[in-house]
């Protein structure tokens, strides 16, 4: 991935699932820092299904929390989950997720943001 190279890999996953893990993964790690972690995502959102590359998608969210973790001392971390309605290239419309990560750390410069998903050369 940091090349710029690497395929995606389509598969039917349930957003449950997904906040599940993301949960299970950072909730005591950032009890045990003494920070805030909640994930907001309605119960409706939740049962869902997509079909898209959970595994990049999983690997972007705990890359970011994770992030989040490290760089956040006092406060705490929310993740939102949002379900919008989009339209394609095509003109119909479709489901889109946004997910987005907050916290209370340091941040990441204007300079740095702009190049967050941007290939490595």
């Amino acid at each position: 991935m940091e090349a710029g190279i690497f395929s995606l890999t389509e598969k039917h996953f349930i957003i449950g699932t997904l906040v599940s893990e993301i949960q299970y993964i950072f909730e005591l790690q950032c009890k045990q820092k003494g920070i805030k972690f909640e994930i907001h995502c309605d119960h409706n959102v939740q049962r869902l299904s997509f079909n898209s590359d959970i595994g990049r998608i999983k690997q972007i969210l705990m890359n970011l929390v994770s992030n989040s973790c490290k760089f956040t001392t006092k406060g705490g971390i929310d993740i939102f989950i949002k379900l919008k309605v989009a339209k394609s290239l095509a003109g119909d419309s479709e489901r889109v997720l946004e997910f987005t990560v907050s916290d209370t750390g340091i941040g990441i410069s204007n300079e740095n943001s702009k190049n967050l998903f941007k290939m490595f050369s």
